[in-house]
């Protein structure tokens, strides 16, 4: 943003916003993101601008609304309508990609899938930090150890798929194994999985998580819509060896038994593509390297400049 610009922050008042003044939210977004070097200013109602951007899909609307702006644009993070069961809703969030914006899409496969509805897109590959996330020393001789990125909540992440392929893992390898499961809270007993991992949540921030991932062996994670999850590249970047789900959308990301391991969406296929890791160390090794050369060709200035590039390409354009 040039200096002396402004960030205009559309809001609809919600739970979260209730009890701050909108001078308290620019202040707050000022403060939090002192780079964008411009004021922020909270309104209702778009007035004239370069660009109107949505961030979500429950913002579109206001984006197709805005009568001053140059170009519309969608900040698309994943195919969202499969966020939820194939009802009114989906149809709901799928009719906010017919609007024809111009799609800043969160990697290649979420881009293919904007553009089928006839949509102009800006893909960009998601970065690590690898400042933060990185390899660790450490000492092999302990249990394998296990992490498994459970979110409950989350149809899209196949908790139930993965505590029961992790079951298995634990059933067939006892000691030999440890595993942790992180991203939501949840109580072990709940779902009968007193014996089998250790849930320690939602981590506190980016430091916690890496050390977590950088002291596991292998990293387990689904994604079962059109996004690879940055939980992959993190643990890539974190020395795990991955393990995540066959999905054609990301195939332009992971290699089988290259810098991964793709599997069937099987209790069965996870837990033999978990114990293929415990039982060969250099299989295990082989991925882990190839998973830190995969996340080394990718960074966050070269990506947002990408980004930026393709948004002043639309800037005068209807969408």
């Amino acid at each position: 943003v040039e200096a002396g610009h402004e960030v205009v922050v559309h809001v609809d008042r919600g739970p979260l916003l209730l009890g701050a003044t909108d001078e308290e939210l620019a202040r707050f977004l000022g403060a939090h993101f002192p780079e964008v070097g411009a004021r922020f200013v909270l309104d209702r109602d778009f007035g004239p601008s370069d660009a109107a951007i949505a961030t979500s899909w429950t913002t579109a609307s206001a984006v197709a609304h805005a009568p001053s702006a140059r170009s519309r644009l969608y900040f698309v993070q994943d195919f969202e309508p499969a966020f939820t069961a194939a009802d009114a809703q989906y149809g709901l969030v799928e009719q906010t990609y017919r609007f024809g914006f111009t799609g800043l899409c969160n990697t290649r496969g979420v881009a293919d899938a904007y553009r089928t509805y006839g949509n102009e897109a800006i893909e960009f590959t998601p970065a690590v930090d690898r400042t933060v996330f990185a390899p660790v020393e450490r000492d092999d001789t302990g249990p394998v150890r296990i992490v498994f990125y459970g979110r409950p909540a989350n149809p899209r992440n196949g908790f139930g798929l993965g505590v029961r392929a992790l079951a298995e893992v634990k059933r067939r390898y006892g000691e030999r194994v440890e595993i942790v499961s992180v991203g939501a809270a949840f109580a072990e007993g709940a779902y009968g999985l007193e014996q089998v991992l250790t849930n320690k949540g939602v981590l506190p921030n980016l430091e916690a998580v890496a050390d977590e991932y950088a002291h596991s062996d292998i990293g387990l994670v689904f994604m079962f819509t059109k996004h690879p999850s940055y939980q992959p590249l993190e643990y890539m970047a974190s020395g795990c060896a991955t393990v995540t789900n066959l999905n054609e959308a990301n195939d332009w990301l992971f290699r089988d038994r290259g810098n991964a391991l793709l599997v069937a969406p099987t209790v069965s296929s996870v837990a033999d593509a978990i114990g293929r890791l415990i039982d060969d160390p250099a299989l295990r090794t082989s991925i882990r390297k190839a998973g830190l050369g995969t996340v080394a060709d990718f960074d966050w200035p070269t990506e947002l400049d990408l980004i930026v590039e393709g948004m002043l390409e639309h800037r005068g354009g209807a969408t």
